[in-house]
C-alpha cells in the first residue's frame, strides 16, 4: 500500500461522492463546524454486517489527523468512503474491526437513524480531542483516546487489537486488561 497526504475536510467535502448509497448516507452540516453525520438508510437486526471494506480502500497515512482510523500502535489510515463521516457516541450502535474492517450493528438500527461507533475503541491518543455530546449515561464527557479513557467504559465498548495491547502496555500487566471486550 502507499501512504498519502491527507486531504483537508473541505477538499474532502468538495470531491463528494457517496461511497455506499444503499447502506448509509451523509447529511453535511455547515461547513467548518463538525456535525455532518452518517445516517442508515435501511434497518441493520443487531450483529449484523453493515459494510465490510475492500482491502484497500482503507489507505495508509504518514500522520494521523482527526479524520484518520489507528490500526496499529503507530499505523493509521484513511477510510476514503462516507465511514469517515461516522461520529462518536459513548453508547454506539456500530463496532468497527480494524483487521477484518467489518462494520456490524452493536444494536438494532432503523432507517434514519444516525450511525456512531466509540472513537477509543480504535483511537489511542487523540489528534484532536473534544467535548462529547452523546449524551449517554456513562459518558466520557471529553473524548481523547483509549488512554485516558475510564476502565469501566472502556469494558462497555468492543476495544480493537491494538488498544487492547496499548492498554496491556501501559499497565505493564496483560492480566488489567483480561475482562475488556475484544473482537
Amino acid at each position: 500500500m502507499t501512504i498519502k497526504d491527507t486531504a483537508s475536510s473541505a477538499q474532502m467535502a468538495a470531491n463528494y461522492r457517496p461511497s455506499h448509497p444503499e447502506h448509509f448516507r451523509v447529511e453535511h452540516g455547515t461547513d467548518g463546524d463538525f456535525t455532518s453525520r452518517l445516517v442508515a438508510c435501511k434497518d441493520y437486526p443487531s450483529g449484523s454486517l453493515i459494510v465490510k471494506l475492500d482491502a484497500d480502500t482503507p489507505v495508509p497515512v504518514a500522520h494521523p489527523v482527526y479524520t484518520t482510523v489507528q490500526t496499529g500502535e503507530a499505523a493509521h489510515v484513511e477510510l476514503n468512503c462516507d465511514l469517515t463521516y461516522m461520529n462518536h457516541s459513548c453508547y454506539p450502535n456500530v463496532q468497527v474491526n480494524t483487521s477484518t474492517w467489518e462494520f456490524i450493528a452493536a444494536r438494532d438500527i432503523a432507517a434514519g437513524e444516525e450511525l456512531t461507533f466509540f472513537y477509543p475503541s480504535t483511537e489511542w491518543s487523540m489528534e484532536q480531542p473534544f467535548d462529547c455530546w452523546c449524551g449517554a449515561d456513562k459518558c466520557l464527557g471529553k473524548v481523547c483516546g483509549a488512554k485516558d479513557a475510564p476502565k469501566d467504559i472502556l469494558n462497555l465498548n468492543h476495544l480493537n487489537d491494538h488498544i487492547i495491547q496499548l492498554l496491556a502496555k501501559q499497565a505493564g500487566s496483560p492480566e488489567v486488561v483480561e475482562d475488556l471486550i475484544t473482537f
